[in-house]
C-alpha cells in the first residue's frame, strides 16, 4: 500500500474516533490510542513504521510550539517554581526510582538499560497533556502548569536518555560529560530558539500577504528545533523559547485577517498531527509485542505493573510531599501560588500522561552496540514497559480524569472569563474617549456621532456588570437575545447571498469576499456570546 493512502487512511480514522469521542464524552486521545491498538491486530493492513528522527521532526517542533506561543511568559513567571519542581526535581527523582526497581526487580536490566527506560518514561507529554486536559473544565491554574512542566522536562529528560543510551552502548560514563552537555542544551537552545523568534518576528512583521504569513508560521517551529539541533542543543528548548518570544512580541501585532488565518491553520495542524500520533503509538503495540512474544505473558505483566505503578505512584506522593512542605523560595503572601490545595495536587499528580515524546525515544533506541554485532540489552523489553507506561496513562487516567474531576468538585473557575471582561471594557472605554476626540472634527452628523457613543456606553455597562459580584441577569438576556437576533439576519443575509450565487448573476470573487465579511460579523457575534457568563455560572 502506497505511504500516502497509509497515512491519509489514519486521519480519517482520527477524524472517525475524534467524533465518537465528542458523542461519549470521553478524551479523544484515549479512544484513539484504543483505535490504532485495534486496529494493529487487524489482518492484513500493513505495518505502520516510522523512524523515530522523523517522528520527533514531524510531531514535537510544530506542537510544542503552538503551545508554548499561547502559554504566555506571565504564566511561566506565575507558575515557574511547581514548573521547575515538576519539570527539572520530578523527572530527576524518576530516574533514579524507576531505575531502581527496574534493575532491582526485572532480570537482565544493568544499570545502563535500567536507566535508559526510566529517562524515556519519566518526561509527560506536552501532546497528550494538552490533548486529554484542553476539554475538561480544570482550574486555569493547574492546565497551566500541567502545560509548563511538559514543556520543559523533556530537556532533563533526553539529555539523561541520550547519556544513558551512550554508556550503555560505549561502556563508558563521565559526570563531567552530562553536565556540559546540560548546560549547553539550555545555554544553546535558549539562544537558538530566542535568535529564530527575533528573525521570525522581525520577517513577518513585514510580509504583507496572510498566506505568506502563514507559511512562515509553519516553517517557524521546524527552524527553531534544526538550527539547535545542528548545534548539539536541545530542539525543544529551542522551540520552547521561540514559541514564548512570538505569542509575546507577535501574535497581538498581526493583522485581523493574518491573525484569524494562522489560528484557523494550526487549529487544523493541530488536530491531524495529535490524531496521527496517538494512533500511531496505538499501532506500535502489535510490533513490540511480537518482540517479546517469547516472555511468559505473566511475567510481562508483573514487569508491565511494576513500572507503571513506580512512575504513578511516585509522581503522587511527589505532589503530596511537596503540598505539606513549608514555602520555598516565596516571598509573596499568597502561598497558593506554589502550593496548591490537595484537591489541585491529586488532579496534577493523575495528569501525568506519556505520549509522543516516550514513543520516539523508545523507537530510538539503537539496535546494537558499538562493536556493531551485539543486540542492545533488553531494548524489547524497553520498547514493551514503555508502549505499557504510554497506554496506561493515556487510557487509564485519561478515562478517569473526567470522573475524578466531578469528585474533586472544583468551583466553576472564571478568571479567564474575568480578564476577557476586564479587557473588553478597557477597549470600550478607549474607543469612546477617541470618538469624543475625533467627534469635533468630524463631517458626520450628529445622530451618527451619538449613536456610535450609545453603542460602546451600552457595551461599558454591559461589560461593568459582569464584573459585580451581583450583577442583573435581564442585562445579559437582553444581550443574548440580541445576539440570537443578529445570528439570525447574518443567516438570511447569507440566504440571500447564496441565492444569488445559484442564479450565476455575480461572479465567484465578489459571493467569496461578501462570505468572508459575514464570516468576520458572525466571529463577533459568537465571541460575545461565548464571553458571557451562563446561568449556571451566574448562580
Amino acid at each position: 500500500m502506497n505511504p500516502v493512502e497509509v497515512v491519509v487512511g489514519l486521519i480519517l480514522v482520527a477524524v472517525a474516533l475524534s467524533t465518537a469521542a465528542q458523542r461519549l464524552r470521553i478524551p479523544y486521545p484515549t479512544l484513539l490510542v484504543l483505535g490504532g491498538l485495534a486496529l494493529g491486530f487487524v489482518p492484513g493492513l500493513p505495518h505502520v513504521q516510522i523512524p523515530p528522527d522523523v517522528a520527533f521532526l514531524v510531531f514535537i517542533p510544530p506542537l510544542v510550539y503552538l503551545v508554548a506561543s499561547q502559554f504566555g511568559l506571565r504564566d511561566l513567571r506565575s507558575h515557574r517554581w511547581p514548573i521547575f519542581r515538576l519539570s527539572v526535581g520530578l523527572v530527576l527523582l524518576n530516574l533514579v526510582c524507576v531505575a531502581f526497581a527496574v534493575h532491582g526487580y526485572i532480570d537482565g536490566f544493568a544499570w545502563p538499560a535500567a536507566f535508559v527506560l526510566a529517562a524515556i518514561v519519566s518526561p509527560t507529554d506536552t501532546v497528550a497533556v494538552v490533548a486529554v486536559t484542553g476539554r475538561l473544565s480544570i482550574p486555569k491554574r493547574v492546565e497551566r502548569i500541567l502545560e509548563g512542566e511538559s514543556l520543559f522536562n523533556d530537556v532533563v529528560a533526553l539529555v539523561a536518555y541520550q547519556q544513558a543510551v551512550k554508556v550503555t552502548v560505549t561502556g563508558a560514563f563521565s559526570l563531567a560529560d552530562v553536565g556540559r552537555e546540560l548546560v549547553w542544551d539550555t545555554i544553546g537552545g535558549l539562544c537558538a530558539g530566542l535568535a529564530v523568534g527575533v528573525l521570525t518576528t522581525w520577517a513577518r512583521r513585514r510580509v504583507n500577504d496572510a498566506a505568506a504569513n502563514t507559511a512562515c508560521s509553519l516553517v517557524t517551529p521546524f527552524a527553531s528545533y534544526l538550527t539547535a539541533e545542528a548545534l548539539g542543543a536541545s530542539g525543544v528548548l529551542a522551540t520552547v523559547a521561540t514559541g514564548l518570544y512570538v505569542g509575546r512580541y507577535l501574535l497581538s501585532e498581526l493583522k485581523p485577517d493574518e491573525r484569524v488565518q494562522v489560528f484557523s491553520f494550526w487549529a487544523g495542524a493541530r488536530f491531524i498531527l495529535e490524531g496521527f500520533a496517538f494512533v500511531l503509538i496505538g499501532l506500535q503495540l502489535r510490533l513490540v509485542l511480537a518482540d517479546v512474544a517469547r516472555t511468559p505473558a505473566g511475567e510481562l505483566l508483573v514487569d508491565c505493573l511494576l513500572v507503571c505503578a513506580t512512575t504513578i505512584v511516585l509522581r503522587t506522593a511527589w505532589m503530596l510531599f511537596w503540598n505539606r512542605l513549608p514555602r520555598l523560595f516565596d516571598r509573596r503572601d499568597s502561598p497558593q501560588a506554589y502550593h496548591p490545595p490537595w484537591q489541585e495536587s491529586i488532579l496534577i499528580a493523575w495528569a501525568g500522561m506519556r505520549g509522543v515524546d516516550s514513543l520516539a525515544a523508545a523507537l530510538a533506541v539503537p539496535l546494537v552496540l558499538a562493536d556493531g554485532t551485539t543486540p542492545f540489552p533488553q531494548r524489547n523489553m524497553i520498547l514493551f514497559l514503555s508502549f505499557s507506561v504510554i497506554l496506561t496513562t493515556l487510557v487509564i487516567q485519561g478515562l478517569t480524569l473526567p470522573l475524578l474531576i466531578r469528585r474533586l468538585g472544583f468551583p466553576a473557575d472564571d478568571a479567564v472569563k474575568r480578564d476577557e471582561t476586564r479587557i473588553r471594557l478597557a477597549a470600550a472605554e478607549a474607543a469612546i474617549r477617541r470618538l469624543d476626540e475625533l467627534a469635533p472634527a468630524t463631517e458626520l452628523p450628529p445622530a451618527t456621532i451619538s449613536h456610535l457613543c450609545t453603542i460602546y456606553q451600552n457595551h461599558v455597562l454591559r461589560y461593568q456588570r459582569r464584573l459585580t459580584p451581583t450583577f442583573e441577569d435581564h442585562t445579559e438576556q437582553v444581550a443574548d437575545t440580541t445576539s440570537g437576533l443578529m445570528l439570525e439576519l447574518l443567516k438570511a443575509q447569507r440566504q440571500a447571498v447564496a441565492q444569488l450565487k445559484a442564479e450565476g448573476n455575480v461572479s465567484n470573487e465578489a459571493v467569496m469576499r461578501v462570505e468572508r465579511s459575514l464570516d468576520y460579523e458572525e466571529l463577533n457575534v459568537e465571541s460575545g456570546r461565548s464571553s458571557a457568563p451562563t446561568r449556571g455560572e451566574r448562580e
